[in-house]
Formats: structure tokens, C-alpha cells, sequence
């Protein structure tokens, strides 16, 4: 993206934040303590804007110069069309990404450390390792860049979706209804899938719910007490390995 968008992305960035904070203030679902949390949350963002700019930017400049004359089709639809599609099938590119993170313990190691969150709320999403962060770097940018080429302002609404729907996945609000369940992950289906109780390989769709009743790997919030505990329990002497995902 060009500069101009990239500020317009970091200012998404802060609107979420304090939406989702607000919504959480107004309707929330769990009592948090998140002075414990803030030293991680900055650890956090910190990784992910070094990911960006070690991971992320980079292959965009390198996508760029390749030669893709040939997904000319899919590059000449219009832009809410390949936005439209990019989101679809990078979002069935995580599902089984996502899968295989819990599926393989070679893979888990890269996404646990997102796992060890007790308090979940709307920053948690970005709580990972770089492991992780680069897992899912690699397939928006290059389903984005390289099957439609989406410009620098194509590339903010499609980027700038993905933070809606990870921050509202993770939020500790009630809002989101069942019929919406259908459809997208809202926060209490995604929060399951956070459970210490073996629900892991369970929910794991990140932003359209519907992969998870294709594949079987549904589960019902109603059809569990709201009170389970979340996350897994930390080793410390593994946090650093964590962190890097190795």
C-alpha cells in the first residue's frame, strides 16, 4: 500500500480499538482483569508491526514485480468483486490453515502462544507468534497481490476487514445474534474454540462460519455452560520459543 492508505489502515486500526473497547464497556460478557495483560498486548504489537514490515511489505514489492499476465481475467473484475473473492478464499485458505495448526504439534507450536490467553478481548486476536503472523501473512498477501492484484486502495478495504472481523471475533461483548452464526464467527463462537476444556480443534473458521458445518468442526455455543474457563497454561520456561513460534 501506499503511504496515504497505510495511515488510513493504522487510523482503522485505533477507530476499532476504541469501538470494540467501548462495546465491551457497554455489553460485556466476561469480568476481565486487563492491567496484567497490557505488557503482552504491546509485546504483541510490537511483533506485529516488525512482522509487517519484515514479512508483509516486502512480498507486496516482490508480487509486484512479477510477471501475472496470465490471472489478467481475475485482475480486470471489478474492485468489490475481487475484494469480495479475496476475502472468500483467503478466508477457506485459513480455515485449513488454522486446522493444521491444531491438528500437527510441529504446527501448533507456532499458534499456541495465541492460545494462552485467559482473558480474551478484542486485541487478543493479535496475540501470536511470529510463526503464526507469518502462516497468515503469506496467504492474504498472496491471494490480495497475486490472484487479483488489488491496488493500494482495493488492498486497505480487504486488509481493513480483516481487523473488523478479528477484532469482533475476539471481543468480550454480547453482540452478535444466531442467525448471524450462520454466517460469520461472532464472539461466542470463537470463544469456545479459546476453551481449556478441548475444544481446539473445534470452531475454527476466522472470519465465515459456514467452513466449519461444511467440515464438520461445528460446535453449538448453546450447547455449553457459558462459564468454562479459557486458555492454556503456560510453561515459562518456553514463553521466548513460543513467541518466535519454534
Amino acid at each position: 500500500m501506499n503511504s496515504e492508505h497505510s495511515l488510513m489502515l493504522n487510523m482503522v486500526f485505533i477507530a476499532l480499538g476504541g469501538l470494540f473497547h467501548l462495546a465491551e464497556y457497554l455489553w460485556p460478557d466476561r469480568s476481565l482483569t486487563r492491567k496484567q495483560e497490557f505488557g503482552k498486548d504491546v509485546i504483541a504489537f510490537m511483533l506485529l508491526s516488525l512482522c509487517g514490515v519484515l514479512i508483509s511489505t516486502p512480498l507486496i514489492h516482490y508480487y509486484r514485480t512479477l510477471d501475472l499476465s496470465l490471472l489478467a481475467p481475475l485482475h480486470e473484475l471489478g474492485s468489490f468483486t475481487k475484494i469480495a473473492l479475496a476475502t472468500l478464499i483467503t478466508d477457506f485458505l485459513n480455515y485449513w490453515i488454522h486446522y493444521y495448526m491444531h491438528k500437527y504439534s510441529w504446527y501448533w507450536k507456532a499458534h499456541v502462544h495465541h492460545h494462552r490467553v485467559e482473558n480474551l478481548y478484542w486485541f487478543s486476536g493479535l496475540r501470536a507468534s511470529f510463526g503464526h503472523y507469518v502462516s497468515f501473512i503469506l496467504s492474504r498477501v498472496t491471494v490480495g497481490i497475486v490472484l487479483f492484484n488489488l491496488s493500494s486502495g482495493e488492498l486497505f478495504f480487504y486488509l481493513s476487514f480483516g481487523l473488523i472481523t478479528n477484532f469482533y471475533q475476539h471481543t468480550n461483548a454480547r453482540i452478535g445474534h444466531r442467525w448471524v452464526e450462520w454466517i460469520l464467527v461472532t464472539p461466542r463462537v470463537h470463544r469456545l474454540h479459546h476453551a481449556s476444556n478441548g475444544r481446539r480443534l473445534k470452531n475454527l473458521a476466522t472470519i465465515f462460519s459456514f467452513w466449519d458445518r461444511m467440515f464438520g468442526t461445528y460446535v453449538d455455543p448453546e450447547t455449553h455452560p457459558a462459564d468454562y474457563e479459557l486458555g492454556v497454561k503456560s510453561d515459562k520456561k518456553s514463553e521466548w520459543k513460543e513467541l518466535i513460534g519454534i
